[in-house]
């Protein structure tokens, strides 16, 4: 587990070159706005719902910190995953049982290849961190994630108003242990 953030250069009392974060480890800090960069070409097999994810995929704030020649090669090919489990899928749905070599009715033999590119779709989205935990795994905080999804959430409850928490009630269920409250008993 990393220890806590290092200070802003200006707060530092020692004047050493700060550590270098790891390789693949950097994530973007909380409050630092990254510029905008387009995101890498789709490929033009893939199915318009894939392309769109694509995108949505490199625009967000903690892709500014990838490398991209490092990273794109292997998102290609989560994404070519997904692409092809919805091949897959749009497949077996339509025709979910299949005629075996003896006439026997039996599942498609399609879903053992889905079962793999599953396997190696979550082991992808963890390894880029594509999913909750493994932002955690990769450097996200707690109090960064806690951050961003009380961002969020002021965003989606926002009335235009401050909130002033001083109208409320105490708790009746709460005991006063105050000298002044023993005296009273």
């Amino acid at each position: 587990m990393p220890g806590p953030r290092p200070k802003p250069d200006a707060q530092r009392q020692r004047r050493n070159a700060p550590k270098k974060p790891a390789v693949g480890r950097s994530v973007v800090p909380a409050g630092v706005s990254q510029l905008p960069v387009a995101p890498p070409k789709a490929s033009t097999h893939w199915r318009p719902a894939t392309k769109e994810a694509w995108t949505s995929v490199w625009v967000h704030p903690i892709m500014a910190a990838v490398d991209r020649a490092l990273h794109e090669p292997e998102l290609r090919r989560l994404f070519d995953l997904r692409d092809e489990r919805e091949t897959i899928l749009i497949i077996v749905r339509a025709d979910p049982m299949v005629e075996g070599s003896q006439g026997q009715i039996r599942m498609h033999p399609i879903y053992a290849r889905l079962s793999a590119i599953e396997a190696e779709i979550r082991q992808l989205e963890d390894r880029n961190g594509l999913n909750p935990k493994s932002l955690l795994d990769l450097g996200l905080t707690f109090n960064q994630a806690r951050r961003s999804l009380d961002e969020l959430a002021k965003g989606a409850n926002d009335d235009g108003q401050e909130d002033d928490d001083t109208d409320e009630e105490a708790d009746p269920r709460q005991v006063d242990r105050s000298p002044q409250a023993r005296r009273r008993t």
